[in-house]
């Protein structure tokens, strides 16, 4: 009697855990069906706002408008690329050497930042990449002696008698963003650290973007 109740015990402790693998083993193809039948392929339209300045010109930031879109690709489980065209509004307010002269310096670009995104939990990516972007705007408003002048950054440096100074066409910055995605919206916060000079043929300090980024985007899969 004592060996039939060992053997009726051994037989449901096999019996349950067959029917766990078995459970397990279904629960599993079903994930790799899902996760086969679900879009690589993404787009995302997106917007919100800018804190920019330029380094080492000791100005106030500029907020900006942020607006444009994404489009991305799940590579794999962990790692999704992506590449967007974004109009940013960015530049500075400062005063040069003295109170007496106070510029509103707003340049704007279409960024194209490539990002790589890397799943580290549940709805949440840390992000990196490169971001070419092209000037579009360069509108200065410059105040000095109780008048106001609505220039470019060129046309300003030469009323003030300073140099020959451009605002270079094309920026080179790279951001480091961090996300979270709540069913089909996307939270993104990141920053853009500016790698090349903001202006040219100036000998006025050497500054570079520097722009805190917020936006919420809907994803739509393809």
């Amino acid at each position: 009697m004592k060996g039939m109740k060992i053997m009726k015990k051994i037989l449901l402790m096999v019996l349950l855990l067959a029917v766990t693998v078995n459970a397990f083993s279904q629960r599993r193809r079903s994930y790799r069906r899902s996760y086969a039948r679900s879009s690589q392929w993404y787009i995302m339209p997106k917007g919100g706002f800018n804190i920019a300045t330029v380094t080492n010109w000791g100005g106030d930031v500029r907020l900006g408008l942020a607006v444009g879109g994404e489009l991305g690709c799940r590579v794999s489980d962990v790692i999704t690329l992506s590449g967007s065209l974004i109009y940013s509004q960015q530049g500075t307010n400062t005063w040069f050497y003295s109170r007496d002269y106070r510029t509103d310096i707003h340049l704007d670009y279409l960024n194209l930042p490539f990002m790589v995104h890397f799943n580290v939990a549940p709805g949440l990516e840390l992000k990196v990449g490169l971001q070419p972007g092209i000037l579009v705007n360069d509108a200065v408003t410059l105040r000095t002696d109780g008048y106001s002048y609505d220039e470019d950054f060129h046309r300003s440096m030469k009323r003030l008698h300073w140099d020959d100074g451009y605002i270079e066409s094309v920026d080179l910055s790279m951001p480091f963003a961090i996300s979270y995605q709540y069913r089909q919206l996307v939270f993104d916060a990141r920053y853009n650290l500016g790698l090349n000079n903001v202006t040219t043929r100036s000998w006025w300090r050497n500054g570079h973007n520097s722009v805190f980024q917020f936006t919420v985007g809907y994803k739509f899969d393809l």
